[in-house]
């Protein structure tokens, strides 16, 4: 389950800004909406949504980070934490995943999601211990039209001996309402050589709403992955409120 929960805890709302674009839709392109504030309101609020599924298999999926409120020690300085949960519930048996796919009416995990001082995504740790390789300062201005990336590197734990991967994290900013805009958020995942050696593609796509009041409100996913022949059970899971 590190393909999926990894991906899930490592893609929640760290974004940084960059570029510009036209416009469609209900927002305008001379619209600004502060993103360091929306990424502050929402580590320190948490965010707990049931979503329906469909795709490889129908059900619903819960998926909560729970408020930023306590804090520990982590590379090196401080930081403020989130536990995470995230929990599949299928309508019937579901086979998925790495080696058999052994059908499952359920899927589980548990997590946590580090931040810095000003409440900026750190780095994770569920199933892999994950950390944010660039260090930058959230934009207070963005607008439709807005890209930018950044990548996470994966290690087996916090003693950082053993690379998994890294996962490149791509955004845009979409249109959405007069009074709001959405990110959509895309992550793709490789491994280290001889590390998910049978894993062709894995991805997941969040995507948010930021509005004017700097509240992020996640809205939708979508994650997959794809493997050799014979060694696993490819997948495609979209969650939607």
């Amino acid at each position: 389950m590190k393909v999926i929960f990894g991906l899930l805890v490592s893609l929640s709302v760290m974004l940084s800004g960059c570029g510009g674009g036209e416009s469609s839709g209900g927002t305008t392109t001379s619209s600004t909406f502060n993103l360091a504030q929306g990424l502050a309101n929402f580590a320190k609020t948490g965010s707990t949504n049931t979503f329906n599924i469909s795709g490889t298999c129908a059900g619903k999926f819960l998926f909560v980070i729970d408020p930023a409120t306590s804090t520990s020690t982590s590379e090196g300085d401080t930081k403020f934490v989130a536990k995470t949960t995230t929990n599949f519930t299928f309508n019937a048996p579901c086979s998925f995943g790495g080696g058999a796919g052994t059908p499952r009416t359920q899927a589980n995990s548990t997590g946590m999601i580090s931040y810095d001082k000003n409440y900026v995504q750190a780095g994770s740790d569920n199933g892999s211990y994950d950390v944010i390789r660039e260090k930058f300062i959230p934009p207070t201005s963005v607008r439709i039209g807005d890209t930018g990336s950044y990548t996470v590197d994966e290690y087996y734990d916090s003693s950082k001996q053993v690379r998994i991967g890294e996962i490149i994290f791509t955004y845009v900013v979409k249109s959405d309402t007069q009074s709001s805009v959405k990110y959509e958020l895309t992550g793709n995942q490789t491994f280290s050589s001889g590390i998910g050696s049978d894993v062709t593609s894995n991805k997941s796509m969040f995507t948010y709403r930021l509005d004017a009041n700097g509240q992020m409100t996640l809205l939708s996913l979508e994650i997959s992955a794809t493997f050799k022949p014979g060694k696993g059970v490819n997948y495609q899971f979209i969650a939607n409120l």
